[in-house]
């Protein structure tokens, strides 16, 4: 080895920290000697990125892209490492073609947008097989004479944290925020001790399918919802959430003036109506909207088949109440 590399060798013991999740990055590293793990800290949850061998070079984004460090690096074991400086990796990109500089650039802001994602992935994925295995040990058990499920509060924790890797706090958490959003209840029963009552168990089974398709759609398993969980057209729930607002307030009125429609879905979503003017005809087709234009008045609409547009309707509110509890077992 030159002396110039004597000079860069820098020698880390087992458990120190090389750097820290978003520090400033002055150095690069090549590991001479040893392993690194390379690790996030997702919710309360220490998640393992990466586990690196002699040859491997990381920390390279911080110095090349002049952002914050986006994990923290942590010695395995003993090791050797070379600490290249941005000073000097800036000395060398010099010599390299203005082109090739760019590329780099570009290539390292791709690597941050995709551990950025790879983190928000491995969060929400946390959150939702908790609640997909929750329902799966809920399913197994016999409802009591209420038709209420029981579950043992501690060992269903220490199960689903066997299962997925997560350590017993974080999937503690996860219940809990299941309590706070009315999915489950916590009490105590002689014997057992604490206990997670699920009095609606199909409730929490048609979240926690919902909770599983997003995943799949999220990591790639799958192109979309299915029908149950999604509209296959935005238009239609965007069309479907005015309507909501305008019998809402009319009351027992089925009438209303187009121009209400057209000023109302012009203002929430910013799109002309010519946008929904397909759906518009389709919800005619169906019969659950007609169009008319009385003699000396504007163009009007009127919901020909209430019931119709309550079953569509339904699942609107369906889909946000399932959202919104997304949400709150996520945060």
């Amino acid at each position: 080895m030159g002396y110039l590399e004597e000079r860069l060798k820098r020698q880390v013991k087992k458990g120190d920290v090389i750097f820290q999740d978003g520090s400033s990055g002055q150095s690069m590293f090549i590991i001479l000697e040893g392993q690194v793990e390379i690790s996030k800290i997702l919710g309360d949850q220490k998640t393992i990125l990466a586990k690196l061998g002699v040859g491997s070079i990381f920390g390279e984004m911080a110095i090349l892209d002049n952002q914050p460090r986006s994990a923290t690096a942590t010695a395995i074991t003993n090791c050797v490492v070379l600490a290249i400086s941005r000073e000097m990796l800036r000395t060398r990109l010099e010599e390299v073609p203005k082109w090739l500089q760019t590329f780099f650039g570009i290539i390292v802001e791709r690597l941050r947008i995709a551990t950025r994602s790879q983190s928000s992935l491995l969060a929400r994925g946390a959150g939702r097989q908790v609640v997909n295995l929750l329902a799966m040990s809920a399913r197994q058990e016999k409802p009591d004479d209420q038709e209420k499920i029981i579950l043992p509060w501690s060992k269903l924790v220490s199960s689903i944290a066997f299962f997925i890797g997560l350590n017993e706090e974080r999937v503690n958490d996860t219940v809990n925020k299941l309590v706070l959003a009315h999915l489950g209840k916590s009490d105590r029963r002689e014997g057992i001790g604490r206990v997670f009552i699920i009095e609606y168990p199909d409730k929490v089974y048609q979240f926690a399918d919902y909770c599983r398709e997003r995943h799949m759609v999220e990591t790639g398993h799958a192109e979309e919802l299915s029908e149950q969980f999604s509209f296959k057209d935005k238009q239609e729930k965007e069309l479907l959430q005015v309507l909501e607002e305008i019998v809402t307030e009319q009351g027992a009125m089925e009438d209303f003036p187009a121009a209400t429609l057209e000023k109302r879905l012009q203002t929430r979503f910013k799109n002309p109506m010519k946008v929904y003017q397909p759906m518009i005809e389709s919800f005619g087709q169906s019969g659950l909207l007609g169009s008319f234009h009385p003699e000396g008045s504007e163009p009007a609409y009127r919901v020909n088949n209430r019931d119709l547009l309550e079953e569509k309707l339904a699942k609107v509110r369906l889909l946000a109440e399932l959202s919104d509890l997304e949400q709150k077992i996520m945060e």
